[in-house]
């Protein structure tokens, strides 16, 4: 009788629910453009590695994998983009795809209003306690809507003032037609996108150029938890798509570092740099450099931009390395220290080689920020905009 009672009386497993044991994560494509800045292929090439690797199943205890395209190889008739959000999946050994929300011709990715409601449907259909996304795209950080292409306030007589073949820009781009007809771009600036997300996500891939900066992640503190962006530009090919997909759906909890990982490894013999940030950290790394900003004011403003290690190409200059700026502008290691212990806790996993194609990476946190005395007069007044210079007071 006794193995009997044991037995009946052995606690029973944890029934599955969705809404704690389940992940959701979401490959968000907005980059669908002509001319030089389409990178249409090479994103249709990372949904293919997806689907030709590790894939949840379709029962109900599988995790969710959503993909965000708009399907086509570019816009190139006047019909434009038409984006569709669909599941996809292995059944019986085979992958499958369901198409979920379809939207309307000439709706692209990059809108605020696009972003919100996959994200609010993803939530809404299948309730998780794990929701994540990928965003690929082009990519420039902080810098706002048009201005990488464009500088205006910049000096015209720079021979890097327009340079046709590296113009990708802000946070997504994606080509429309308006009611004339006419092609037109749309971008979206770092507090908009930050705005669209109507929750907290546990983690934000950035395959896009430049976006490891301390203002995007300040702007997102409230929206996400982890974050895994480059400091310079990302190459074409990417993320690892083939292992991405495995990393965070395919274990208890996502691999986020594990993806970084992947990422540097294809790089290692050729130029990459990589980030992974714990964002619910960066209040402490804010507070160090509040401190330091106001006792080091004038030097930071007087510092030479020659001698601080830069992210960025094409005179390109708004992306130099955080902490090299302090020291270079004569921070002392006693005043350097509470930032030191900050970012040591703030950041989970940095790597880069010693080389970004034509940058030597020697002087190298991991972010970049925006040096006050190498921006013009718009750059700078949309610069005390942003959430990191209110709360730090950079600029003044």
């Amino acid at each position: 009788m006794l193995p009997a009672l044991l037995l009946s009386c052995k606690k029973e497993d944890k029934p599955y629910d969705p809404r704690t044991d389940r992940k959701v994560m979401i490959l968000y494509s907005a980059g669908f453009a002509n001319g030089t800045n389409d990178i249409s292929s090479y994103l249709k090439g990372d949904i293919n590695e997806v689907w030709n690797n590790y894939l949840p199943g379709d029962g109900e205890r599988e995790n969710i994998l959503l993909i965000l395209s708009s399907g086509k190889t570019n816009t190139t008739s006047e019909e434009g983009p038409k984006p569709v959000l669909y599941r996809l999946y292995k059944k019986g050994g085979r992958a499958v795809s369901d198409t979920l929300l379809t939207f309307e011709t000439n709706t692209t990715a990059v809108e605020a209003s696009t972003l919100t409601t996959v994200l609010e449907y993803a939530k809404d259909a299948y309730p998780s306690g794990s929701y994540g996304m990928v965003y690929s795209s082009h990519g420039t950080g902080w810098v706002p809507e048009g201005y990488y292409a464009n500088p205006t306030d910049e000096d015209e007589d720079d021979e890097f003032y327009f340079n046709s073949e590296f113009t990708s820009q802000s946070i997504g781009y994606e080509n429309y037609y308006d009611e004339s007809g006419e092609q037109q771009t749309i971008e979206l600036n770092i507090p908009e996108f930050a705005e669209a997300i109507p929750y907290t996500l546990d983690y934000i891939i950035f395959d896009a150029c430049l976006m490891a900066t301390v203002e995007v992640a300040f702007e997102l503190k409230d929206r996400v938890s982890t974050l895994v962006f480059c400091p310079t530009e990302t190459m074409a090919d990417g993320f690892n798509y083939e292992t991405l997909t495995a990393r965070l759906l395919g274990s208890s909890t996502p691999d986020v570092v594990g993806v970084a990982k992947d990422y540097y490894a294809q790089y290692t013999s050729t130029s990459g740099t990589i980030t992974v940030v714990d964002n619910t950290k960066i209040d402490a790394v804010a507070a160090a450099c509040t401190s330091i900003f106001a006792n080091y004011h004038d030097a930071i403003d007087a510092v030479d931009a020659s001698t601080v290690q830069e992210y960025f190409r094409f005179n390109k200059h708004w992306f130099y390395d955080l902490r090299h700026i302090l020291t270079q502008s004569g921070v002392t290691s006693e005043d350097i220290t509470p930032l030191d212990e900050a970012l040591d806790n703030f950041i989970l996993y940095e790597a880069h080689t010693s080389k970004f194609l034509t940058i030597k990476l020697n002087n190298v946190c991991g972010l970049s920020m925006f040096l006050p005395n190498d921006g013009g007069e718009n750059l700078t007044a949309y610069y005390k905009t942003l959430a990191w210079n209110k709360a730090t007071q950079l600029v003044k």
